[in-house]
């Protein structure tokens, strides 16, 4: 949890201009659609009583589906790109601690090992600030947003709709904490795997350099 605090408090929070943005475009974005439903409720009527009120909810339609192209697109810009500016941060600090580092850090950690941390763990932490908060301040505003129709339209049919959803959550929930056990195998295991591939490609280099010794001590091309 400390460097977790540390991390939001460095590099996360300075970008708020950049999130609040992106929460005000999902708001709009969940607002112009939970309203779909409702013109096409409109337009369905219109059409059982074969009034005008089908092209009128038409238009509406296409322009909530436009907006909603236009706000999700600049919502996801708007998360994206602090999660690319978080991730040159760490990148920049990683890279800056691992000079300051001593000789017997170096000894006690694998090439492979420190690879797979300045690569794939921080293309996971670009990940979270960027796609994970996303979609977490997506649910919220959806789930928020959709129930509070959903009420105003029915509430026996969305107490009936909450039934299997919550039970779903609760499943998910249950297998969260052995996704995250199996995610940190999957990265232990990289960092082995690189930590082979660095060995390997060292090793190409030094057997090229014996075969080149070879050829040049051979009688051959002593003559």
């Amino acid at each position: 949890m400390i460097h977790t605090r540390r991390f939001l408090s460095a590099h996360i929070v300075p970008l708020w201009r950049w999130y609040g943005a992106g929460v005000v475009l999902l708001l709009a974005t969940n607002a112009l659609a939970v309203r779909v439903p409702v013109e096409l409720a409109h337009g369905l009527d219109g059409l059982r009583a074969g009034s005008d009120m089908v092209r009128t909810a038409a238009l509406h339609v296409a322009v909530l589906g436009l907006s909603i192209i236009l706000t999700r697109t600049l919502s996801r810009v708007a998360f994206f790109s602090p999660g690319r500016h978080a991730e040159f941060g760490l990148r920049q600090e990683l890279f800056a601690h691992l000079l300051r580092l001593q000789p017997s850090f170096y000894a006690r950690h694998t090439t492979g090992d420190l690879i797979a941390r300045a690569t794939s763990d921080i293309t996971f932490v670009r990940a979270f600030a960027g796609f994970g908060l996303l979609q977490a301040v997506n649910v919220v505003v959806a789930l928020v947003l959709c129930v509070g129709q959903m009420l105003a339209l029915s509430p026996l049919l969305t107490a009936a709709c909450a039934l299997p959803i919550g039970l779903g959550f609760a499943l998910v929930q249950g297998g969260f904490g052995r996704l995250l056990t199996l995610q940190r195998q999957s990265q232990a295991q990289l960092g082995r795997l690189s930590d082979d591939l660095v060995g390997v490609i060292q090793g190409v280099a030094t057997v090229r350099s014996e075969e080149h010794t070879s050829e040049l001590q051979s009688p051959g091309n002593l003559v």
